[in-house]
């Protein structure tokens, strides 16, 4: 297999370089932030009208074309091979993807696969988090990267997890150790690796609980879900957190301290269940709101499974905001996840 004639590092930061590793400077934080979108897109590409919007959020439409245009004549001139590397059409722009080896793709491959070989080389490849130092104003462009981040911190804690078991089981102490610490270094609130790592110090006292229980929100829409989780922070007596997707929701139930998940029924479905399913069916100490759409025997149907209520959409937040309350004010003890 040929190697590709360009390495691009997007985990720890931004570096692009040859093959060869000999680093092509792209002074433009603008500029690193379009390769890296336009390289996580391939080769479908982004329009430009998109892209421009994207990356140039504080400038009118025509400015912000304008300015495109002068990055992509800088990255012309940056580049040693700027038209192997880059699709520029009239409306388009992609990334030539054979052109390219990219950290990130590498580093998710490597966690679906899923081997204890694998693992091993995919937090290698993890040197930091996704465009570790960019900040750059405009809201779609925060929103992708506090979801990429997130997302791949989420892949990350399931390599380091998996390693953790496995050395663990093994009697590897010390590598179980670093696995653990590595993981309290994404997140600090896990406590069954608080309890794992003093456990593999030798201390067999408990580890104090995270603090108080927790509104769980998972939603299709990452904006829903952000706009609930703002309502309920502002006016609910529990915090709430949104969820990065089904998994994550599956982690945090599992891992206890939640008083309520609200779930929404048009995420996609886990396998042949949906996710209030399979929360109705391995936590059922755990009320579960469901939010869904007036389609036939839906409302019934969930809350014959269990469902603590069913909110209708569209979504009144003083409605909401009542509903929780009420589940709140029942609830039993939260318990783990069955086996």
């Amino acid at each position: 297999m040929n190697r590709a004639p360009h390495a691009l590092r997007l985990l720890g930061g931004f570096q692009l370089s040859t093959a060869e590793g000999v680093p092509i400077a792209i002074p433009s934080k603008k500029a690193q932030a379009m390769i890296a979108y336009l390289a996580n897109r391939g080769e479908e590409g982004v329009s430009r009208s998109k892209i421009a919007s994207m990356i140039w959020s504080d400038s009118d439409p025509q400015e912000a074309r304008h300015s495109l245009r002068q990055c992509l004549l800088m990255l012309r001139k940056s580049l040693p091979d700027a038209t192997a590397l880059l699709t520029i059409e009239p409306d388009r722009i992609a990334v030539t993807r054979d052109s390219l080896e990219i950290d990130v793709a590498t580093f998710e491959r490597l966690v679906n696969e899923g081997s204890e070989s694998a693992f091993r080389s995919a937090i290698d490849l993890y040197r930091g988090e996704f465009l570790e130092g960019l900040s750059l104003s405009g809201e779609m462009l925060d929103e992708w990267l506090v979801f990429e981040r997130r997302r791949l911190a989420h892949l990350m804690k399931k390599a380091l997890s998996a390693l953790l078991e496995i050395t663990r089981s093994e009697g590897e102490s010390d590598e179980a150790i670093a696995m653990a610490t590595r993981l309290l270094a994404i997140d600090p609130r896990q406590s069954d690796v608080q309890r794992a790592l003093a456990a593999l110090y030798g201390d067999p006292g408990e580890v104090e609980p995270d603090g108080p229980d927790a509104i769980l929100v998972v939603c299709a829409d990452a904006l829903e879900s952000a706009r609930i989780v703002g309502s309920l922070t502002a006016a609910a007596s529990v915090p709430a957190r949104a969820a990065i997707d089904a998994v994550d929701a599956l982690l945090a139930a599992g891992a206890g301290g939640l008083a309520l998940a609200i779930v929404d029924l048009d995420l996609e479905p886990l396998g042949r269940v949906t996710l209030a399913e399979s929360l109705l069916t391995r936590c059922p100490h755990l009320p579960v709101l469901c939010i869904g759409r007036p389609l036939p025997d839906q409302e019934a149907r969930f809350l014959g499974l269990g469902a603590t209520d069913f909110l209708m959409r569209p979504i009144d937040p003083e409605i909401l905001l009542l509903r929780v309350e009420r589940a709140l004010s029942g609830r039993r003890p939260p318990s783990r996840m069955k086996g």
